[in-house]
């Protein structure tokens, strides 16, 4: 039997060419800080919300983060160009090894609020 998919993470990925130092006030100590860098005029910035049962329970963890920041954080949060809750799966290397990724309507609801996009990482096979 081979290796199964598994659900690995989920990260809140933020691009955006204005300010985020009030979005990294409020997620710097909270969450593992994956990335954090201007290229070409672009604030690149990544949070892992770590590694619960679900991606649902991440994805809500990071949301109510965002519920509970200042209108500035917010603001600077909803100019974005990019904000995106992305999923991280290890893929499996059996055609019958996978696992469904339950998304339910209350979580998507939520990342509509904010206007998060919902994303996937694939990581191959590690041989």
């Amino acid at each position: 039997m081979g290796r199964k998919f598994d659900y690995l993470n989920v990260d809140l990925e933020i691009e955006s060419r204005g300010k985020l130092d009030a979005v990294i006030a409020e997620l710097g100590p909270k969450f593992l800080e994956l990335w954090n860098s201007r290229h070409r005029g672009v604030h690149h910035l990544h949070y892992n919300a770590g590694i619960t049962t679900t991606p649902a329970k991440n994805m809500l963890e990071l949301i109510r983060a965002i519920d509970k920041m200042p209108p500035a954080a917010k603001k600077q949060l909803a100019a974005a160009k990019r904000k995106e809750l992305n999923i991280g799966v290890q893929a499996g290397d059996d055609p019958s090894a996978w696992s469904p990724v339950p998304l339910d309507p209350k979580t998507l609801a939520a990342c509509v609020k904010y206007d998060l996009a919902v994303g996937f990482t694939v990581y191959a096979v590690r041989r």
